[in-house]
């Protein structure tokens, strides 16, 4: 059994394995499943938007497996030949910023799972707790690493500080 067994559907309540478990007072998101973006920028003379810098480091142009390549194989720590550069320093505090959201995600999941303790059989929660451990442990040394590669390089990035804004 995995946490990915763990799903919400059908008037806002959380399900595991199909069975309702959960009640979720906020109910269902809502989406068409597409993502529209417009624009207002109607200037008289050229038109359009205002060009963006390509590849400069904003956090739209990175990947969350963007993050897996910075790691010496098998270890939090991040690569010796990752060097401050513009581009760098945004992927580095790009994958900070993600490795705390995903703490934060994995604290939520835990906090459900408590909930259904009692519900599954102690096997199966027991496998739903070392999973759910063993990505907070993943996402605690990934943070670790990074904050250590931040703090190390952090007058070299500072260079980069008014175009990282």
């Amino acid at each position: 059994m995995s946490i990915g067994d763990l799903w919400a559907n059908g008037g806002g309540t959380v399900y595991l394995q199909g069975h309702p478990v959960i009640p979720n007072p906020w109910g269902d998101a809502v989406t068409n499943g597409t993502t529209t973006t417009t624009t207002t920028d109607t200037n008289a003379k050229g038109g359009g938007d205002d060009a963006e810098p390509c590849g400069g480091g904003n956090s739209e142009d990175f990947k969350p497996e963007d993050c897996d390549k910075l790691f010496t194989r098998g270890t939090y720590i991040v690569r010796s030949d990752f060097t401050p550069s513009l581009h760098n320093c945004a992927l580095a505090k790009y994958c900070y910023e993600l490795a705390q959201d995903q703490i934060a995600e994995v604290i939520y999941r835990t906090k459900l799972a408590h909930q259904l303790k009692g519900m599954l059989p102690e096997d199966d929660w027991n496998d739903l707790m070392r999973g759910l451990r063993r990505e907070y442990d993943i996402a605690v040394g990934r943070g670790k690493g990074l904050a250590n590669w931040i703090n190390k390089n952090q007058r070299e990035c500072d260079k980069y500080k008014p175009i990282l804004v």
